[in-house]
């Protein structure tokens, strides 16, 4: 945790790719064969952190049926690690934690029905990427902002917007 803490720490002011493994132990305050026992390299441990917030997104998604309490309960982890989702919903190329968010998005998107039989005229891969980008892009502005809307002006905000765009094509 020391580690994934300090490297966090690190890219709120740098760039992963100027970030050493040095740095990152002195301000875990370990050793650096401390960080080789569990490491290769920086990207390494980058790459474990994205997964474990990804695994958790993931099982939000699959734990709920109702686009509500999944919205809800996906804002208030944003909230909850408001200095990590900053860094990482930065849509920069390269930037791999974005894209499997998106991949996931595109997975949930396709196993709901009404979504997909409201907009049955419209390429799918459009229309996902139009829904995921744009909730994307306002939960980004929403993070950015202070002070900000709480999580259910937000989740409200979502729901209206989506269901408005659903009701559009009906």
């Amino acid at each position: 945790m020391l580690l994934k803490n300090s490297l966090i720490d690190l890219m709120k002011t740098k760039n992963i790719y100027k970030i050493t493994i040095t740095e990152i132990c002195e301000n875990a305050d370990i050793n650096r064969s401390t960080f080789y026992n569990h490491y290769n390299t920086e990207f390494d441990l980058l790459k474990e952190i994205e997964n474990e917030y990804l695994l958790t997104i993931e099982k939000y998604y699959k734990s709920y049926n109702d686009k509500s309490k999944v919205i809800k309960i996906l804002l208030e982890y944003v909230h909850k690690n408001l200095d990590v989702f900053r860094l990482f919903l930065e849509d920069t190329p390269g930037n791999e934690f974005f894209e499997r968010l998106i991949k996931i998005g595109f997975e949930t998107l396709s196993y709901d029905k009404e979504l997909t039989e409201a907009n049955m005229e419209y390429n799918q891969e459009y229309l996902y990427n139009f829904i995921l980008f744009g909730v994307l892009k306002i939960v980004k502005i929403w993070i950015s902002k202070e002070p900000r809307e709480s999580i259910e002006e937000m989740n409200e905000i979502i729901l209206k917007l989506l269901e408005n765009f659903i009701n559009l094509h009906h």
